[in-house]
This record gives C-alpha cells, sequence and structure tokens, in this order.
C-alpha cells in the first residue's frame, strides 16, 4: 500500500513544535488575564472591594475559556505548519492519496504514464474523483497507526487537521479542472497541487491561527468590559 510515513511518523515527530506552542500560548494567555483582571477591577469597583472582586473573577473566567482554546487549537495548527514546511506533509500526503486512488503498491513502480492502474485515474468525472480521492482518505486515516499519550494525540489531531486542508484545496482543485475541461485529469492535478499543497496550507494556517486569536482575545476584551461596567452600575457592595 502507499507510503504512510507522512501521516504516521511525520504527525508522532511533531511533539516538540507543539510542546513550544503550547507552552508560548499558555504564557500569553497568563499575560493576558492578568491584564484583563486589572482593566476589569479598575472598571468594576467605583470604591467597593466586592466589586472589585467580582471584576477580576470575571477577568479570570474569561481567560481561562480563552486560554483554553487557544492553547488546544494554536498547538496543533503550529505543530502541523511545522511538519509541512520541514517535512512537506501536504505534498507527501497528496502524493500517497493519489497513488491509492491509483491502486498501486509498494512493490510496483509508481509511473507518471502508461500502467494499468494509472490510466485508470488519468481523466475521470468529477463525481468519480471526488468519490476515489474521499475514500482515499477515509482508508488511509483507518490504518493510520494509534499512538497512546500526548504525542498520539498530537499525531491525530494533526493528521485530521492535514487530510482536511488536503481534501479541501484537491476537491478544488478537481472541481476547476472539471469546469474547464469536462473532466479531471488527476495525474496533471497532482503534479500542479505538489509544488503549491505545503504553500496553501501553510497561509491557510497561519492566516486561521490570527483571525482565532484576534477574534478571541478581542472577544475576551469586549466582554470582560461588559460584565465589568454592569457591576459597575449595581450595588453591590453598596450595603
Amino acid at each position: 500500500m502507499p507510503d504512510l510515513s507522512p501521516l504516521v511518523e511525520g504527525a508522532g515527530s511533531l511533539l516538540g513544535p507543539a510542546v513550544k506552542a503550547m507552552l508560548k500560548t499558555t504564557l500569553g494567555t497568563i499575560v493576558l488575564t492578568a491584564l484583563l483582571a486589572v482593566l476589569c477591577v479598575i472598571v468594576a469597583a467605583r470604591g467597593s472591594y466586592l466589586r472589585g472582586v467580582i471584576g477580576a473573577l470575571i477577568a479570570i473566567a474569561l481567560g481561562l475559556l480563552v486560554g483554553v482554546i487557544l492553547i488546544v487549537k494554536r498547538t496543533i495548527l503550529s505543530a502541523l505548519a511545522s511538519g509541512v514546511r520541514k517535512l512537506s506533509l501536504g505534498r507527501r500526503t497528496l502524493g500517497a492519496l493519489i497513488q491509492r486512488m491509483a491502486g498501486v503498491k509498494d512493490d510496483e513502480a509508481w509511473k507518471d504514464r502508461g500502467g494499468e492502474n494509472v490510466r485508470k485515474i488519468e481523466r475521470l468525472p468529477l463525481a468519480e474523483a471526488e468519490a476515489r480521492f474521499r475514500g482515499a482518505i477515509l482508508s488511509l486515516t483507518k490504518e493510520t497507526a494509534e499512538q497512546r499519550g500526548f504525542r498520539g494525540w498530537v499525531a491525530r489531531k494533526v493528521q485530521d487537521r492535514l487530510l482536511g486542508y488536503v481534501e479541501t484545496l484537491t476537491l478544488a482543485r478537481f472541481r476547476d479542472e472539471s469546469a474547464r475541461e469536462g473532466g479531471v485529469d488527476i495525474l496533471r492535478a497532482r503534479d500542479e497541487l505538489s509544488a503549491q499543497m505545503d504553500d496553501m496550507i501553510v497561509g491557510a494556517v497561519d492566516k486561521l491561527m490570527m483571525k482565532l486569536t484576534a477574534g478571541l482575545v478581542l472577544g475576551a476584551l469586549v466582554l470582560s468590559l461588559a460584565l465589568s461596567l454592569g457591576v459597575r452600575m449595581s450595588n453591590l457592595g453598596d450595603g
């Protein structure tokens, strides 16, 4: 069967980048929570110790919530981006999936054109191309090795994200070619995508991390200020 090492060994070796991202995000979360707490105490207190404490608790709760989400998301996305940059996981995974679509085994020569199995996928209707590609992803996922512990969790999450990106980008390429040519030349799509896949995945991951971080931090800031203003206008601690 096609080489599964891009998903099994590659994803499993990303423990270092994952831990680094987790520690950096944790530190950022602590700083964010501390700043929110100071701001909320100032806004909420209005001369009341109780209101100040409530404002601080609001900041801590929101900081923890945002922190957990960011730690999980950024750990996986950072590990994925690192693997794609250093190990070309996007290109290698695409190659393994196309090879699987053709039914080529390890002991068979993988040729660009001419082989019987390869000829079967040189030109396919869009619906069949999509069905075969999704089937290849499903079978590949079922055969990847199960690992335990934090390393195994990182490997599985990175694999899921990686396959999601490869599927989205590849099927978009299939649909574009089908609209232009009336069918999908799988090998041509593979060759064109292989040169771009890693850069496209890294770009998408970096953009997602930026939007996710900015959105959650801004949301935490707005919500904490709104709740703190509500506490400030209340009569808590005045009696």
